[in-house]
């Protein structure tokens, strides 16, 4: 542990590259599945948006605009009709966290 600029650790963020490609099959019952991916990374970070800034000593715009950079997790959404296994493949690129949420859709007539 030790002090950073913020410079310094922006370029540690950008130079973590790895990359990960998930694929696997879960055996479920026959129906119908929400399947959810939710991923936080550098790509939506504040510091990649004050990177974009140069990292200003104080903001040229005012302090409200601030609250509108979206830093946000990204999220994908589908529903699948599944047939006994489930299929769910991902790619993680870089440092971040990654969500997958399966849950049955339970339709109601």
């Amino acid at each position: 542990m030790r002090n950073a600029s913020v410079y310094e650790a922006n370029d540690i963020i950008n130079s973590f590259k790895h990359e990960l490609h998930v694929d696997f099959s879960i055996p479920v019952e026959s129906g119908q599945y929400v399947i959810a991916k939710y991923a936080l990374s550098n790509s939506n970070s504040i510091f990649e948006h004050m990177s974009h800034l140069g990292f200003p000593e104080s903001l040229p715009l005012p302090e409200a605009w601030v609250h509108m950079l979206s830093t946000e997790p990204q999220a994908q959404v589908s529903v699948e009709n599944v047939d006994g296994n489930l299929s769910i493949n991902s790619s993680i690129r870089g440092a971040g966290i990654h969500i997958i949420v399966v849950e049955k859709h339970n339709v109601h007539s």
